[in-house]
């Protein structure tokens, strides 16, 4: 029997045909490493993502459950995955494969909505040369045994204004000057090529920074709050993001990157 759905949808979300095609048609001169971030509300399923990454020669280098969600939509993401493949080729191997193509998961995953942007590495905005990066059990909410460190993930697309790299500076100094005092560090940001599966919508950049802390993560949200330059800028600049906390079960991303 022929399948309902729109062509181009899945059980738990919207293909990008034209990313599709750039993926399965890049030359093969051209291609190379790309790290998959797939943002999730889904039941169970991590346990076995390295084994569903095998079918396309992935790496797992990051995954875990969302803790808390800060910026967003309604729409509430409960776990976060970064799948490293050697080449794009690869991932379409996975993106074929039956499981993927035509069931909402994988062996024990009920996978119920994604957003899985194809990334590579970009530059990071440097720590501004006046700012001191202390040490984590110098900060002033360190870790815990009952608030162990995160991972705080924001998944970014830039407003469709006249801004400048000047603008993007001030927006990343006064971001750093909130949180690199409470121990924000080891920041990896990642230009988005295309959305593979999604609502429709694009992403610019996945940013990921390391946090002592769940404590100290919210005591930047609260200095940023007082910031009246960040404030300025981030209407300025962002149009849409999610910004997602997790702690992880596997977490070998800066490795991956190297």
């Amino acid at each position: 029997m022929a399948s309902s759905e729109p062509p181009n949808e899945i059980g738990f979300g919207q293909i990008d045909a034209s990313y599709k095609h750039h993926l399965e048609t890049v030359p093969a001169d051209d291609d190379g490493p790309i790290w998959m971030v797939s943002m999730q509300r889904a039941e169970g399923g991590l346990d076995r993502l390295q084994s569903v990454a095998d079918v396309g020669g992935g790496e797992v280098v990051l995954a875990g459950d969302v803790i808390r969600q800060v910026d967003g939509d309604a729409t509430h993401w409960n776990q976060l995955t970064v799948v490293k493949f050697p080449t794009r080729r690869n991932f379409i191997q996975l993106a074929h494969h039956p499981a993927f193509k035509h069931h909402p998961g994988f062996g024990h995953m009920q996978l119920h909505e994604a957003i899985i942007l194809g990334c590579i590495p970009s530059p990071s905005m440097p720590t501004p040369s006046h700012l001191t990066v202390p040490t984590w059990n110098a900060v002033p909410h360190p870790a815990t045994d009952d608030d162990s460190p995160v991972v705080v993930v924001h998944a970014v697309r830039y407003a469709d204004t006249d801004w400048s790299p000047d603008d993007m500076a001030a927006y990343a100094h006064a971001l750093a000057a909130a949180s690199v005092p409470h121990g924000a560090r080891g920041t990896r940001w990642f230009a988005v090529e295309g959305t593979i599966v999604g609502d429709g919508r694009h992403w610019d950049d996945v940013r990921f920074t390391m946090y002592p802390s769940m404590s100290a993560f919210l005591a930047v949200v609260n200095d940023l709050d007082h910031i009246t330059a960040y404030e300025r800028h981030r209407a300025h600049l962002i149009a849409d993001m999610y910004t997602l906390v997790m702690r992880p079960r596997i977490d070998r991303l800066a490795r991956s990157i190297c």
